[in-house]
Formats: structure tokens, C-alpha cells, sequence
């Protein structure tokens, strides 16, 4: 999740998906306007065209982790430089692949997990946590037009990769690692446990005391 990193992260879609967020996300009800749309649609364009992203890994995000090696550098403007954002996380920088994925998700396009899901992915890959944390999030909290791959949509594989993210100090990992100690017998992979449950989101807590993952309760 990497946390040194997260103050410099803004996850959109976590307050509603269970994304991995360190700014909170703003409670307008207001639809996304035709700019922000335009710029979503261009960056699914691109990641559509790349072939270091998409199609994404049919594996475990889990599986994956780290198992590329980042590149450090200067990041573009997702928002204004799309084709340079594109072509840095096709480079190796996981920083890059995140924030084209924000662009995507502060529209609400249509079928945008088509597109962040590879680019969180492919970050996961170069070692970002917070990527493998919204890739879980994408999978479980998204409208999937076409199937999304079997074995990350497994139970194990998703519990499994939150916990170790949690471990990685990412605190939404922590959070959605509790609530799966929550799922009240509905394809979940663990048992439910209030212990467990009340553990991670204190540890989600410790991690992150400013961030939507802490709940007052456990702070």
C-alpha cells in the first residue's frame, strides 16, 4: 500500500468499492463532467492499443506481486499527458499505471474496469500494494460486462492478496481483509469472526488514522 507513498495518492472509487484511498473522496452526488469523460475515454483508448497492459493477467494479483521491478522517475500528468502516462507505466512505473487508473474511475465510465483493473494490475506487478488492494476492490465491486478472469475473482485469491497488502502496510488492505471476516458465509473464504474483524480495523487504524479505511470506532 507502501504507505510513505499513499499521502500522494488519490483513490476515487474506494469510499464506495473498497479502493485503497489516503484523500478522502468527495460526497457530491453530481455526475462526472464531459472533460473529465473526454479524458477517461482517451486513456481506455490507450491502455485498449498497449499490449504491455492489456489484455491484463489472467492470474491471482497476488501472484504477481512484485514480480516486476519498478522504475523511479518523474511522473506526467495523467489528467493533460496521457500518452506519456501510458507509455512510463508501460515502462515500469507502477506510480503512472495508478494514477491513469484515477482517471478512468473519477469518470464512472461504462465498462472503466476494463481498463483500470490491467492498470492496477500491471502496478501491482512493479510493487505497488495499493494497486493489488483496487484490483481486488475492481473485481469484487464492479459491473463486469464480460467475465473477469477466474482465478483472481476466487475467494482465496482475494482474501489472500488483501491480507498480504495489509501485511505491506496498506491500510484498505487491512480494512477489506476485516470485512471478509463479514461475509456472513457468502462466498467468503474465512470464517466470520468479530476478534478478527475488530483486529484489521484497528490495524487499519494504526496504519492510517486520517484515511476513510479507519472507522472512529477502532481508532
Amino acid at each position: 500500500m507502501h504507505l510513505n507513498l499513499c499521502s500522494r495518492y488519490v483513490v476515487a472509487l474506494m469510499a464506495a468499492l473498497f479502493l485503497a484511498s489516503c484523500n478522502e473522496v468527495s460526497t457530491s452526488q453530481s455526475g462526472p463532467d464531459s472533460g473529465t469523460e473526454r479524458k477517461a475515454s482517451r486513456m481506455m483508448s490507450l491502455v485498449a492499443k498497449s499490449a504491455i497492459i492489456s489484455p491484463a493477467p489472467l492470474a491471482c494479483p497476488l501472484s504477481i506481486y512484485r514480480s516486476k521491478s519498478n522504475q523511479d522517475g518523474e511522473v506526467a500528468n495523467c489528467k493533460t499527458h496521457p500518452k506519456l502516462c501510458i507509455a512510463q507505466c508501460e515502462q515500469g512505473n507502477r506510480k503512472s499505471c495508478f494514477d491513469a487508473a484515477q482517471v478512468i474511475e473519477a469518470a464512472r465510465a461504462r465498462d472503466g474496469n476494463q481498463a483500470t483493473y490491467p492498470l492496477y494490475v500491471e502496478g501491482c506487478a512493479l510493487g505497488d500494494s495499493n494497486a493489488c488492494v483496487n484490483a481486488i476492490a475492481t473485481l469484487k465491486n464492479t459491473v463486469w460486462s464480460s467475465p473477469p478472469p477466474a482465478k483472481a475473482v476466487a475467494p482465496a485469491c482475494q482474501y489472500k492478496t488483501v491480507k498480504r497488502m495489509c501485511d505491506e502496510k496498506a491500510p484498505w488492505g487491512c480494512y477489506m481483509t476485516a470485512k471478509e471476516y463479514q461475509r456472513h458465509g457468502k462466498n467468503g473464504y474465512v470464517k466470520n469472526s468479530k476478534v478478527k474483524h475488530d483486529r484489521y480495523m484497528r490495524r487499519a487504524c494504526a496504519l492510517a488514522p486520517k484515511s476513510g479505511a479507519c472507522l472512529d470506532p477502532y481508532k
